[in-house]
């Protein structure tokens, strides 16, 4: 609002002063006093004048007293039709006289008026004002004056704008935040704001503008809203970490435990007043959960700490108990020393002769037939092989020890061993397999790679029961069972050679003779074969199973000659096979004919005919022979002798039991006074055990150090791991972990176990060599060091306990650096928009920001709102400020599309000044142009230049030169009827000074003669004769 002084009233100070008079005079020395009144006031006579003004209006003004006082307060403050500062003068026009009108007090909406800087000549700047006009009254009643007073509130109209700002970019933060996030209003807690990550959970629920009993119900029935209401009426901020809630995600009705980092925000309006809820919550469940285990873990780790200590309490009582004795037992006398050295050398003879019973034993495993295997763990690594087990396997046992059994012994795998295996390991059951077919690749021993196997899989188990592994025992029975498979084959030769021989004396009753011969010559030859098979063979006929042919291995078995016993029933010629279950049997296969199997069958065979049976151990198989009508006539019988086999593993069970039974009777025999000691030692043991399997299964990595070196005396799997496999029993901590010394965990070690004081460590750095790697890795660890102690207090070694939190560490770093990335680039940006806005705040230009593709207005300068006064604009449509401007919006459509600048010259805009003032018109040079966001367009903005100016000049300009235009063709046509009437002129003198030369000739003549008849008379007579 800068005044322009030679704006004065022509008639000057004196017609100031007659116009003022009035007021001036009735209020004596008010100029003054209105001049040091504490706020911005003008006094304006009723002509509008500024009769007075207060120094605080002048220096918000920029201006001087003497430049307003008197003037006329439009010609004071001057404004621009169609500008900011024109629509300002004019609303405060039309304010002062409705007040004038109606003796009403007005108060105006914020004004906007840019003012010169003082401190940059040229420039201006851009306020805010609120005014109001109140009417002066006189003695009478009349209006004799207007208070003018304003309020700058440039600040709140710039801060409100640079809120409106940093709510979108807190919006855009809200909703890339990895965070839950929410607004809710009114005490109903309506939802007035939800981000995806909020959203995510419940893909099929709709939040905005419905509460949160309705959308949640099942958090509301939890108690939740129960801190909403106390933050909603006390305005407190409300955090509750790892709150624990139950939703239904699905909308199943099955809710699921979730665990979130809750925090409630109260949120106030300008007053103050709360109005509604910010939910700021982070999802912890995993963080919750992993921390429960490591606590249920810990817990079990104290309880059993706990049960340690009792226990050790319980040895220090019983050591106690033991000092007493030994003090009792020093009083006994010699004879009583003298027993215990006798049994302390009887002791160290039956250790030695311990020691000696397992080297036999283990020399006995060695070289038993019987393939013995033991296998421990998951993965069934390969504990012991002998090497009749080896042997099956077609490998040396150096070759298997150590390694996993499928790994070891790959060609069994997919033969269905897997299945077996894993259910004797599971279910804890032994399993026996009896001729079990099993391919094996040991080619190169000169075995077949075709097996057939007898072996029983029983478990291995701990202290507890538990199955842990598994010890495999069995024989290759590959020869005895293809040799049944010969039998079988020469027993259905055989039936196939009787069925032809039948045909054939059917058929060939007259060669009876040669046919005879022929089947004698094919059963000579089938007898043969049967002579010679590798295991004992007979054949036993008719119901009462008369023995009709028996091979050498049957008479080995027999102990008989077969000449003896052929054309006899079988338990008559063999009376002591009878009463061995063998009756029935061979009666229920011929009846049946259904063959039968025996394996390992123990059978009392009196060979030596003394009285005096024999027991051996046989894999026995009846199998019924059947004449051409199907008929069973016979039954063959073989059997396989795998006496010492079976005595051999019975030699080795009892060796084992009788080694047990002698080491127990040894060991009760020389420890009867520790008894009691050495159970509560053992007890400890399998408490320790049982921790020990505790520690191995613990989510976290766990050791155990012994001595002042610190070395392993166990690790788990996630130690190893942390490790890197680098981890070793009875190897010390700097030995193996070089790299950890130059960082001081050895002094720490040194100093827990010197001290006996625990050290806890959070999130500490360490820095891991791997074997083969060229650069350390970085780990962070919460760890334990606490000292483990005897029962007199002494420290023995130290626990180690520590959880990898490196992921933890790391995302909670990246998180703080990303926050503080985002926090200065939403500070840069504020300042940068808070420029750029400034810049189009004061821009005379029309600047309007549109967003996404419905083109709303996202921002707009005072010189856009000026096209539209009196119109809300930000945030509507540009299709609903301009339902007309169709084929703007299709311009606008192409632009956010494909990114394509355009340019619009000399676009009239109509615009319709508030107060009923006639509509004006005005151009602008409108640039279209997309801008981005994220690498993407978000936008169109539109920036315009007045040209009015410029038109109506070349308008005018336009109008002159068809003007001038008009007038040339008039000129035209006038030079050309000039030129026509030029030529008939022409035409005409000529032809005119053609005809009247004679006449012309004539009077010249006549004149001639005239003045010689008239040179002598006067000249006057000569005159008046010449006129007459």
């Amino acid at each position: 609002m800068t005044p322009d002084p030679s704006d004065s009233p022509a008639d000057g100070p004196d017609s100031l002063a007659h116009t003022a008079s009035p007021l001036l005079g009735s209020l004596g020395r008010l100029p003054e006093v209105f001049a040091a009144l504490p706020g911005a006031f003008v006094l304006l006579t009723p002509e509008l004048r500024i009769a007075a003004v207060s120094d605080e209006y002048l220096a918000n003004a920029f201006v001087t007293r003497a430049q307003l006082v008197g003037q006329s307060l439009f010609d004071a403050f001057p404004g621009e039709p169609g500008t900011p500062e024109g629509d300002t003068m004019t609303s405060l026009r039309a304010s002062l006289q409705q007040v004038l009108a109606t003796g009403q007090a007005q108060a105006m909406p914020v004004q906007h008026y840019r003012l010169p800087d003082p401190a940059t000549p040229g420039a201006t700047l851009a306020r805010y004002w609120e005014p109001r006009n109140t009417p002066v009254r006189d003695a009478h009643g009349a209006i004799c004056g207007i208070i003018h007073s304003v309020a700058d509130v440039t600040e709140r109209v710039q801060a409100d704008a640079a809120a409106t700002a940093q709510r979108q970019r807190l919006q855009e933060i809200l909703l890339r935040l990895p965070a839950q996030v929410a607004t809710y209003r009114g005490p109903d807690y309506l939802y007035d704001f939800v981000n995806p990550r909020y959203q995510l959970p419940f893909p099929g629920r709709a939040f905005l503008g419905r509460p949160i009993r309705e959308v949640l119900p099942e958090a509301a029935a939890q108690g939740l809203l129960a801190a909403f209401d106390r933050v909603h009426q006390t305005g407190e901020p409300f955090y509750s970490p790892e709150q624990p809630l139950e939703l239904d995600l699905h909308g199943t009705g099955q809710r699921e435990q979730f665990y979130y980092n809750f925090f409630l925000l109260a949120l106030r309006d300008a007053q103050g007043n709360i109005d509604g809820l910010l939910d700021f919550s982070f999802d912890v469940t995993e963080q919750v959960r992993a921390r429960q285990l490591i606590e249920e873990k810990e817990r079990q780790t104290n309880s059993l700490n706990a049960e340690l200590q009792a226990a050790n309490a319980k040895i220090l009582a019983n050591n106690a108990e033991l000092e007493r004795t030994q003090r009792l037992l020093r009083q006994l006398t010699e004879e009583l020393e003298a027993r215990v050295l006798e049994r302390t050398q009887a002791l160290h003879h039956a250790q030695v002769a311990t020691e000696q019973e397992r080297e036999q034993l283990y020399q006995v495993f060695e070289q038993s037939p019987v393939a013995i295997a033991i296998m421990r763990g998951p993965n069934l690594r390969v504990e012991l092989a002998n090497p009749a087990v080896a042997a099956i396997w077609g490998r040396e046992p150096a070759q298997v020890l150590g390694r996993p059994y499928f790994e070891a012994v790959p060609d069994t795998a997919g033969q269905g061993f897997e299945q077996i295996l894993g259910d004797v390991l599971t279910t804890g059951q032994p399993f026996t397999i009896t001729e079990a077919p099993v391919t094996l690749a040991r080619a190169h021993t000169g075995q077949p790679g075709q097996a057939y196997v007898n072996f029983v899989f029983q478990p291995l188990r701990d202290a507890e029961g538990a199955p842990v592994g598994l010890v495999a025992s069995g024989t290759e029975v590959t020869e005895q069972v293809l040799a049944r498979h010969q039998v079988q084959a020469l027993n259905t030769a055989l039936a196939a050679s009787n069925e032809a021989l039948e045909v054939r004396v059917l058929a060939r009753t007259r060669e009876a003779q040669p046919a005879q011969a022929q089947a004698e010559a094919d059963r000579t030859t089938l007898q043969r074969v049967f002579e010679q098979a590798p295991m004992a063979l007979t054949i036993l006929e008719g119901p009462t199973h008369v023995i009709t042919l028996a091979n050498a291995g049957m008479e080995v078995l027999w102990g008989r000659s077969a000449a003896s016993l052929l054309g006899r029933p079988h338990f008559e010629a063999l009376p002591d096979l009878a009463g061995q279950g063998f009756e029935a049997i061979i009666a229920d296969v011929y009846h049946t004919g259904q063959p039968y199997y025996l394996r390992e069958v123990p059978v009392h065979v009196d060979r030596a005919g003394t009285g005096h049976a024999t027991l051996g151990y046989y894999h026995i198989t009846y199998q019924p022979l059947r004449d051409g009508q199907g008929h069973i006539t016979a039954i063959t019988v073989s059997a396989i002798d795998v006496t010492d086999q079976v005595l051999a593993r019975q030699q080795m069970q009892g060796a084992n039991e009788e080694l047990e039974t002698r080491v127990a009777e040894r060991t009760a025999e020389t420890q009867a006074i520790l008894r009691t000691a050495e159970q509560q030692r053992e007890q400890l043991r399998e408490q320790q055990g049982l921790l020990r399997q505790i520690l191995g299964q613990v989510p976290a990595s766990v050791a155990t150090l012994s001595g002042p070196e610190h070395r392993f005396s166990f690790f788990n799997d996630h130690y190893l791991a942390l490790t890197d496999g680098r981890a070793r029993l009875g190897g010390t901590v700097a030995e193996l972990l070089p790299e950890v010394v130059e960082q001081g965990f050895i002094d720490l070690l040194d100093r827990v176990y010197t001290t006996g004081e625990p050290f806890l460590g959070s999130e500490l750095s360490i820095l891991l060599h791997p074997a083969g790697a060229s650069r350390p890795t970085q780990r962070y660890l919460d760890f334990v060091y606490q000292p483990l102690t005897d029962g007199q207090g002494r420290t023995l070694g130290i626990l180690v306990f520590a959880v990898d939190v490196t992921d933890k560490v790391l995302a909670r770093r990246q998180a703080e650096t990303l926050q503080a990335a985002v926090l200065a680039a939403v500070q840069r940006q504020k300042e940068d928009r808070e420029n750029v806005f400034q810049l189009f705040e004061q821009s005379p230009a029309v600047i309007c920001l549109l967003r996404e593709p419905e083109h709303r207005i996202e921002y707009l300068n005072p010189a856009y709102q000026a096209l539209f006064p009196g119109q809300p604009l930000r945030g509507r449509s540009l299709a609903a400020v301009q339902p007309t401007a169709t084929a703007l919006v299709t311009l606008l459509d192409g632009i956010y599309q494909n990114g394509t600048a355009r340019f619009q010259p000399g676009v009239p805009i109509t615009i319709t000044p508030l107060g009923g003032l006639p509509p004006r018109t005005r151009y602008f040079d409108f640039t279209y142009q997309a801008y981005r966001e994220q690498e993407r367009i978000a936008g169109v903005s539109i920036f315009g230049l007045d040209v009015t100016e410029q038109v109506l000049a070349r308008r005018k300009v336009l109008e002159l030169n068809a003007e001038l235009q008009a007038r040339n063709l008039e000129l035209g046509t006038t030079n050309q009827q000039l030129t026509r009437t030029n030529a008939d002129l022409d035409t005409f003198v000529y032809t005119a000074s053609h005809d009247l030369k004679v006449p012309i000739a004539n009077i010249e003549g006549l004149l001639d003669a005239l003045s010689r008849d008239l040179r002598n008379q006067e000249a006057g007579a000569a005159c008046r004769t010449f006129c007459a």
